[in-house]
């Protein structure tokens, strides 16, 4: 191979290297794990450091309920849990102790008395599938 060839493969790899290292998601701190180690008596500070930072929303995609839905029962509890999302999250805007922290796989609420948590609710998320037309309008904003 000569010297230009080599410089030209070694320069589309090194371009292709840094945009797949900038394009790439990092997993979110927002998980079901770091949930699990939330208890009652943390402080805000506390919950903050295990969630990666203050309430927020880190979801990238439209979202469902991940829970098995085998049975018209167990179909109306996920959908159910849908509501109850949006609930909670329309409860936390309205309410100062309550925060809401959501990424693609976990939804978690904490609620929150004399600045120490008191409840937490955390329920297991999915991606929502999606048809290729809305994958690339969420691809480009539109």
């Amino acid at each position: 191979m000569t010297r230009r060839r080599v410089l030209l493969l070694g320069s589309v790899a090194v371009v292709t290297a840094l945009l797949v290292w900038v394009v790439w998601p990092t997993p979110s701190a927002i998980n079901r794990e770091n949930a699990k180690q939330i208890a009652e008596g943390m402080s805000l500070s506390e919950v903050e450091a295990l969630l990666g930072g203050p309430s927020r929303n880190d979801a990238t995609r439209p979202i469902s309920v991940d829970m098995p839905r085998e049975s018209p029962a167990q179909k109306t509890a996920a959908d159910d849990t849908q509501g109850r999302i949006a609930l909670y999250t329309e409860v936390a805007r309205q309410r100062h102790n309550v925060r809401v922290w959501q990424s693609d796989s976990a939804f978690v609420m904490v609620r929150f008395e004399d600045g120490k948590v008191c409840a937490q609710t955390c329920f297991p998320l999915r991606p929502a599938p999606e048809t290729p037309l809305a994958m690339l309008r969420r691809w480009f904003g539109l």
